[in-house]
């Protein structure tokens, strides 16, 4: 699973933004059918750093990302909001008992 975040910056509203994102997936499934958006991409928001996070993988991924990040330029600029990847650190695991 991929992940990738979108911070906004403070004066885009979360909703509008959050619209936005609904656009591009329904856009999305133009090119890689519906069932592929609903299974391989989800999002969430994160209210307190300004941010929206998608998760997924695949062609269904690439596209609402690509989608959605053209689309935030067009509505909002490109000094609006900032992507990056993220890279996540594998959990350590539980120490077995003897």
């Amino acid at each position: 699973m991929r992940t990738v975040r979108f911070e906004l910056a403070a004066g885009v509203p979360m909703g509008e933004a959050e619209l936005t994102l609904d656009l591009a997936r329904y856009s999305a499934e133009g090119l890689v059918a519906r069932a592929r958006i609903l299974l391989d991409v989800v999002h969430h928001l994160d209210g307190e750093g300004h941010a929206i996070i998608v998760e997924g993988d695949g062609a269904a991924f690439d596209s609402v990302v690509r989608v959605y990040t053209a689309l935030l330029i067009r509505e909002f600029g490109e000094s609006a909001f900032r992507v990056r990847p993220v890279t996540s650190t594998p959990a350590k695991p539980a120490a077995v008992a003897p």
